[in-house]
């Protein structure tokens, strides 16, 4: 009942949001997630932003 309830309404997309940047931090671990900045996902695309530039071009 709970998740018919959220799939109608907005809550849906923002939780969708909550568990990209979790999976993120998980998948990548610590050591990514140091230099995590921001994880936004926005229309079925996942942006990230990172505080390292050489793990950023690592990850490109």
């Amino acid at each position: 009942m709970l998740k018919a309830f959220i799939g109608k309404g907005k809550l849906a997309k923002g939780l969708d949001k909550v568990d990209a940047k979790n999976a993120w931090l998980q998948v990548m671990g610590p050591g990514v997630a140091n230099y995590t900045t921001e994880v936004i996902l926005e229309r079925d695309i996942l942006y990230v932003q990172l505080s390292s530039s050489v793990l950023r071009e690592e990850l490109s």
